[in-house]
């Protein structure tokens, strides 16, 4: 039965030798698998020595399968003990070397002394009878050189100890357990058989194969699971691999549909690649040597040195690394035609360090000549607008305000020939009063219409209309005015006038104010202006804003001279719009 197992265990040893063998064949950078390899094919001999140990009829015959035993049981010991250092990334390599050489000392010496290392003289062989099979044991005298054995024994067990230590305070216990562990308990069995048996404690074969598959068996098993995770890791790989092929051609197709171009550059300024859409939008050839500088001779002049600067500061910021980038701007084309193009940019890495740049662009021409069109129309309609004013305010002044004038002028005749009537004096008095009024609300709105005083310049028109909607609206509204030039182009005075208006009538008419604060102002790069008040403030993202037509207005005048501006609003806290108008003043 004990012959049984043994051999059981040898063709077991050796099929995983042989898997692993041809595994690591494929995969020649995994030295475990070779180790491992080469122990399990030792245990396995070991075994078949063992057996034949077991069956030997004279001691030289023992004393020969001994001595070869021993070269089995090197490539056991040392072989295994340096799987599990490699395999484990543990144990000290200074006891593995000393443990390397102890055994090699072991095989020379088995060789030196007959009848080997382990008995300096055998004397019989006897029969035994176990579980019902008759085995042969050695009787013999001890060989003193078997402690140099039982001392690397000793040692290899302190290592795959210590292995199993540190391996199980590093976390991965279950590996601790099954390697390490099950090595640590072979050398405890190993060197407790070993001197019960030469040292004539039990009359017993060997069996520590047996024992010893077993440690074959947990690696084993420890193996596979590694190669199923690989196996895991592979296939999901490969559906990555696909995912992202996949993607790609989504990419690719989606980019060619939106005529979208993909350029990408080392952060030298030379091109890496460039698509067939990029190289087309930019009019270069697809085989073509694309630098950083040929790409900024394609770019219209006014627009060269915004984009070599957004460039530039991206590349050379350290704290921009990373950070997305957008420009707009404009394309010469060969024909003289102008072509917009919007790209967005990021900076890419390379082992953890800014390695390239990829870029994206597309042809946004269209878009901006709609753009353009609808600015037009609205610029257009703001000058009819303005036309518009100023006739009704002429009309209103030179018209309706003079007929007025005669009108009040005829109630004071009226009212000096009915002296003596004073019911009738009362009346007329009454209308003078409400004619009075009329007048100067015709007046006010002939002024709101078109501000005459614009042409004695920008901050006097606004002092006078702060003026006037303080004493109609009842609020209180502070003016400053700062360095404001003499003279203004007529566009930018009547711009800046008209938001202030617009913003003054919407605090009156729905703030709830009891301040406002009008600051205009100029200085080198333009002029500036901003009105806050005190009110109720409200949503600038809501659809009343968003809808809101003096709000639109507002935009679209700023616009039309270039400027810009930003209106800051919190319900409950005020509301402040600023607007700032490009300007330099030549006086």
């Amino acid at each position: 039965m004990i012959t049984t197992v043994i051999w059981l265990a040898a063709t077991a040893c050796a099929t995983f030798g042989v898997i692993y063998l041809g595994i690591w064949s494929k995969q020649r950078y995994r030295l475990e698998y070779l180790l491992f390899a080469i122990g399990a094919l030792s245990v396995a001999t070991m075994a078949v020595f063992e057996s034949l140990g077991m069956h030997a009829t004279t001691p030289a015959e023992y004393g020969t399968i001994l001595r070869w035993g021993h070269v089995a049981a090197w490539g056991a010991i040392v072989v295994v003990a340096w799987f599990v250092h490699l395999y484990l990334h543990a144990g000290r390599r200074w006891l593995l070397w000393t443990i390397t050489a102890l055994r090699t000392l072991v095989v020379i010496l088995s060789f030196v002394f007959p009848p080997n290392i382990n008995y300096r003289e055998i004397l019989s062989i006897r029969q035994i009878s176990v579980f019902g099979e008759t085995l042969s044991v050695v009787q013999g005298i001890p060989n003193p050189w078997m402690l140099v054995a039982q001392l690397s024994l000793v040692l290899a067990l302190v290592f795959c100890a210590d292995v199993m230590v540190t391996v199980w305070r590093r976390g991965d216990r279950r590996r601790a357990v099954t390697v390490a562990g099950t090595t640590t308990f072979y050398f405890i069995a190993n060197i407790a058989m070993a001197i019960l048996i030469f040292w004539g404690f039990i009359s017993w074969p060997f069996t520590l194969s047996i024992f010893f598959t077993v440690v074959i068996v947990a690696m084993g098993f420890e193996l596979s699971s590694d190669l199923r995770r690989t196996v895991d890791l592979a296939r999901a790989l490969d559906d990555s691999v696909i995912t992202l092929h996949e993607r790609e051609e989504q990419l690719a197709l989606s980019a060619t549909v939106a005529e979208i171009g993909i350029w990408m550059t080392s952060l030298d300024g030379t091109t890496i690649s460039a698509d067939d859409k990029w190289c087309e939008l930019f009019e270069f050839e697809p085989t073509q040597s694309i630098t950083f500088e040929k790409f900024l001779q394609k770019i219209h002049p006014d627009d060269r040195k915004d984009v070599e600067t957004a460039v530039t500061t991206m590349l050379n910021d350290g704290e921009e690394y990373g950070e997305e980038y957008g420009e707009e701007y404009r394309v010469l084309t060969g024909n003289g035609d102008i072509r917009w193009i919007s790209s967005r940019g990021k900076v890419g890495y390379v082992d953890g360090k800014p390695g390239f740049v990829r870029r994206v662009s597309i042809d946004i021409t269209k878009r901006k000549s709609a753009e353009l069109a609808v600015h037009e129309l609205s610029s257009r309609l703001i000058d009819a607008q303005e036309t518009e004013r100023i006739r009704l305010a002429r009309e209103l002044h030179d018209d309706l305000s003079q007929s007025l004038a005669i009108l009040s002028i005829n109630l004071d005749v009226l009212a000096k020939e009915t002296i003596g009537n004073q019911v009738v004096k009362g009346q007329i008095d009454h209308l003078s009063s409400d004619l009075e009024r009329l007048s100067s609300d015709v007046h006010r709105m002939a002024h709101e219409l078109h501000p005459a005083k614009l042409q004695l310049g920008l901050e006097s028109a606004l002092r006078g209309f702060c003026r006037e909607i303080a004493a109609a609206r009842k609020f209180k509204v502070d003016f400053e005015a700062k360095d404001i030039p003499r003279s203004l182009p007529n566009d930018i005075a009547l711009c800046l006038y008209r938001v202030a208006q617009e913003s003054l009538q919407n605090v009156g008419k729905h703030s709830g104010a009891s301040l406002a604060t009008v600051l205009v102002s100029a200085d080198e790069t333009g002029i500036n202006l901003s009105i806050c008040d005190n009110g109720n403030g409200f949503d600038p993202e809501g659809a009343e804003a968003k809808g809101s037509l003096g709000m639109i207005s507002m935009s679209e005048r700023i616009r039309s001279v270039k400027g810009t501006l930003a209106i800051a609003s919190t319900i409950g806290l005020g509301t402040k719009i600023e607007a700032h108008i490009p300007f330099t003043s030549k006086t």
